[in-house]
């Protein structure tokens, strides 16, 4: 008997937070991996290099090219290009000696960052080294392993890496990586990847195409879709009274015009929110987690929390099949 999908986000192996620069693709990234870790499963936030630095809003902890703790079965790692190199060469040569010898040699290393895809070749191959690390009674070390990887086009080029090296090395030890690592992240029972957007214009396009994208060239099934940033609905029902109190108290009341003023901004954002949430529903029809818009500076932990209890209450459903599905499934 075929063992069930999982049916929470952070319930899989692998988590791949996807999506637009600038859409809270790190703090949803956050918080699923927080559901996971309070869910009693033992997780690992990783975060690419290539981003720009951001304190986690937890305590005081640091996160470096070395596995830090965060909180309860919540770790986190951020490893740069020559300490993910130095870790898979160490791994595979079994001696520091000479791991120097070639690597730390300014010819090969000037070559090997000269080598286009070489950094998210090197990111995606310690998360995978991370997916099959095993304590020593050889149970797995992680129970979730979430990748907060770069933004859309970098997260692409991210993911083809290991099909362009399995087509371009026909045998050997890269070939068989390259092919585990496909196999990991066409593996639905394994793998989650969760878009994630904003309810505008270009990252709803942005979403829509990286879906079709992963599934249609890369076999990479899409668990989740995340609409960030939506504004709640003060006004249901109301629509048409707070814009004829606007009109009414024009040069009236100064302070009372302000707020009727803001509150139709509020109600045309939230109009304008829902058309493209209405328009990701009909051409992904997949499952979403809606969160709202939190009305701060910056994001807390308190933050975190809140949407991690959101992740932990969302269930997955089997997303009914959109028209261009059927269309990709015609093609071959």
């Amino acid at each position: 008997m075929a063992p069930m999908q999982p049916n929470k986000i952070h319930t899989h192996r692998f988590v791949i937070v996807a999506g637009k620069g600038g859409v809270g693709k790190s703090t949803i990234a956050m918080s699923i991996a927080l559901a996971a870790a309070r869910s009693g499963r033992k997780t690992l936030l990783f975060q690419f290099g290539g981003q720009e630095l951001r304190p986690l809003p937890f305590g005081n902890a640091q996160v470096g090219t070395e596995i830090v703790e965060l909180a309860k079965n919540l770790y986190a790692v951020r490893p740069t290009t020559t300490s993910g190199m130095r870790e898979y060469a160490l791994l595979k040569l079994k001696s520091r000696t000479a791991y120097k010898l070639v690597f730390e040699n300014d010819f090969v290393q000037k070559l090997i960052h000269g080598i286009p895809g070489v950094n998210e070749l090197i990111w995606l191959g310690k998360a995978f080294n991370h997916e099959r690390e095993r304590d020593k009674d050889g149970r797995a070390l992680w129970d979730t392993i979430v990748l907060d990887p770069p933004a859309t086009g970098h997260s692409l080029t991210l993911l083809q890496v290991p099909f362009v090296v399995r087509d371009a090395v026909p045998t050997g030890p890269f070939h068989r990586e390259a092919e585990d690592t496909v196999r990991l992240l066409q593996d639905p029972l394994r793998t989650a990847v969760v878009l994630v957007t904003l309810a505008e214009e270009m990252p709803v396009n942005e979403s829509i195409q990286l879906r079709m994208e992963l599934e249609k060239r890369m076999r990479i099934p899409v668990a989740a879709l995340c609409i960030n940033g939506l504004f709640p609905n003060r006004f249901a029902g109301q629509e048409a009274l707070v814009q004829r109190i606007q009109i009414l108290l024009e040069e009236e009341d100064d302070v009372l015009e302000r707020l009727a003023t803001a509150a139709c901004f509020r109600l045309d954002r939230r109009q304008l929110q829902q058309s493209y949430v209405q328009r990701l529903d009909q051409v992904l029809q997949l499952p979403t987690l809606e969160i709202p818009f939190y009305f701060r500076e910056d994001i807390r932990e308190d933050v975190i929390v809140d949407i991690a209890q959101r992740v932990a209450e969302f269930t997955l459903t089997r997303a009914k099949t959109t028209m261009w599905q059927e269309r990709q499934h015609a093609e071959g």
